[in-house]
């Protein structure tokens, strides 16, 4: 079976492209803690739905950059 590496600048990249969702998910819950006006302790206590969320985020930035790469390929083919 042949070994797929990954290279230390794609590593970079996926970590910056994970906190980025880390950071969006992290100002969405703040700004739900002033909408709602709930504590500010739920900015620490919900850490785990924010990563969470950050996960599901990023999750989706691959099944786009994924479509993306498909679609980019399937228009260079025709021509």
């Amino acid at each position: 079976m042949k070994e797929i590496k990954i290279t230390v600048g794609r590593q970079k990249t996926e970590l910056k492209i994970f906190c980025v969702c880390f950071v969006c998910a992290f100002i969405l819950n703040i700004v739900s803690i002033i909408v709602y006006q709930t504590e500010w302790k739920e900015l620490y206590s919900q850490l785990f739905w924010v990563l969470a969320f950050a996960c599901l985020m990023y999750g989706l930035t691959i099944v786009g950059r994924v479509l993306f790469y498909l679609i980019k390929t399937l228009f260079k083919g025709h021509h």
